[in-house]
C-alpha cells in the first residue's frame, strides 16, 4: 500500500519578551510628567529586531503627524533600546543594558516628541 506524503509544518515558537507591569507603570509615571496628551500613547507588541522569533513591547505616539515608537528590546539577555520621533527622522539603536538605564533613553525619547510639539504649536500656519 504506498501512503500519500504528508507535509510537515513547522511553526515558529514565538519568545516573548514583555515589559513587566511595573515597568510598564514606570514608564507611565514618565509620560504623566509631560505636557503630551496620553492618549497619544499605546502600547503594542513587536517583532524583536535583535533576538529572531522574539517579540518585545513597543511604545507607540501618534499625534496626527508621522508616527514615532520606542521599542523596548533585548540583546545578549540586556535591554537594548530602539527609538525614532517620526517625521521621518533615523533611528537611535542603543545597548543600554540595564533597566534604570533604558528608563534615560525612554526620558530622553519623551523630552523629545514634547519639544516637537512645543515647536510645531509655535510654527504659524
Amino acid at each position: 500500500m504506498h501512503r500519500p506524503a504528508t507535509s510537515v509544518r513547522v511553526t515558529r515558537i514565538s519568545k516573548k519578551k514583555l515589559l513587566l507591569a511595573s515597568q510598564r507603570i514606570e514608564v507611565g509615571a514618565l509620560l504623566n510628567g509631560t505636557t503630551l496628551n496620553p492618549l497619544a500613547f499605546r502600547w503594542g507588541v513587536a517583532d524583536s529586531e535583535t533576538t529572531t522569533g522574539a517579540q518585545v513591547s513597543r511604545l507607540e505616539y501618534s499625534n496626527g503627524h508621522s508616527p514615532a515608537y520606542f521599542q523596548f528590546d533585548h540583546y545578549l539577555h540586556k535591554h537594548y533600546a530602539l527609538y525614532s520621533w517620526g517625521n521621518g527622522e533615523e533611528l537611535e539603536e542603543h545597548f543600554a543594558g540595564t533597566w534604570p538605564h533604558q528608563v534615560l533613553h525612554v526620558a530622553r525619547w519623551i523630552a523629545r516628541l514634547e519639544r516637537q510639539a512645543r515647536t510645531r504649536d509655535h510654527v504659524l500656519p
